[in-house]
């Protein structure tokens, strides 16, 4: 009896030793044989059904999870299979931006959307659109005017002022124009030369940075 409760306590520490070593792959397979569990029991039930409903898409990796138990709580039976996209397969693409960079995808979307995989061009558009606009403007009456239009006067052109879409234009608006402020004020820029025509009042002396 001695001898097996020795043999039984070596076995016993010795898996507990290899569990320990592949505990990953432990609970790896755990996930695995659970799902496939709970997949074998939907569709168990599924063949008992009247109706059966399949619904497939794509949806961004950050919102698998929630989306998942979303699912599981409205609806009493059911099955989610995720899996990656495959090679052959042409996802759509979701661009991941900074906040302050998400207004400019909507100049990206103009040129088109990149494909899944390929470089998001936004940091780039992001930086080179609102400097080259705010140079081009460079009014700080015109650029104030473009502010207070996207603020007050734009949301009445549009079905739903508050979607993201309009959302996004409107701080892209609200960026470029900032920039074309600052150009302005830096070159005394008002109205054009209108200081200069009717008030005797050159651009050089309203302007911040000296020539």
């Amino acid at each position: 009896m001695q001898g097996l409760e020795g043999e039984l306590t070596a076995v016993t520490r010795e898996l507990q030793s290899k569990t320990r070593e592949h505990l990953g792959e432990v609970v790896l397979l755990k996930e695995v044989l659970s799902a496939e569990s709970e997949r074998l029991a939907i569709l168990e039930k599924a063949s008992e059904a009247k109706y059966v409903s399949m619904v497939e898409g794509w949806i961004p990796e950050a919102k698998v999870e929630p989306a998942m138990l979303h699912l599981k709580e409205a609806i009493d039976i059911v099955f989610i299979d995720v899996r990656q996209a495959a090679e052959s397969e042409d996802p759509p693409t979701k661009l991941n931006n900074l906040r302050p960079l998400r207004p400019f995808e909507v100049v990206v979307g103009l040129f088109g959307i990149p494909k899944y995989g390929e470089w998001d061009p936004t940091p780039l558009i992001a930086y080179s659109f609102a400097v080259f606009f705010g140079l081009m403007l460079g009014d700080v009456i015109y650029a104030l005017g473009l502010i207070l239009a996207a603020k007050f006067i734009l949301p009445s052109f549009t079905d739903d002022p508050e979607s993201d879409g309009f959302r996004l234009f409107q701080r892209l608006i609200y960026t470029s124009s900032v920039v074309g402020l600052i150009v302005g004020l830096a070159t005394g820029t008002y109205l054009g030369d209108f200081s200069e025509q009717f008030l005797g009042v050159s651009s050089e002396r309203l302007a911040i940075v000296g020539a």
